[in-house]
């Protein structure tokens, strides 16, 4: 198994499944509803349950090389722009607020 992977932030984990380019992978939305997509994992943990309920920094899974990463090394474990510019503006709106 992989480096465990957290969720970003509070949120309910859906579309936990396999497909051919994600491999191993679910998705998290908060409740502004920024998603955020985790693929190519090596192994879920018992939190990746659609409908469950999850707090930032909980185990979502490990990093792998699942899907149409198989003959890579590990890959990280968000994908796309979007995701980190979420997880960005999350943060800082909390930083705000404090």
């Amino acid at each position: 198994m992989g480096t465990p992977i957290l969720a970003v932030a509070d949120g309910t984990v859906f579309s936990v499944g396999w497909n051919t380019l994600g491999g191993n992978r679910l998705w998290l939305r908060d409740k502004d509803g920024n998603t955020f997509y985790y693929a190519h994992l090596s192994a879920y943990s018992p939190l990746a349950v659609n409908g469950l309920r999850v707090k930032a920094g909980a185990v979502l899974g490990f990093v792998g090389n699942t899907g149409d990463a198989i003959t890579t090394p590990y890959a990280p474990p968000l994908r796309g722009p979007s995701c980190v510019l979420a997880s960005l503006r999350l943060q800082q709106k909390r930083r705000r607020s404090l």
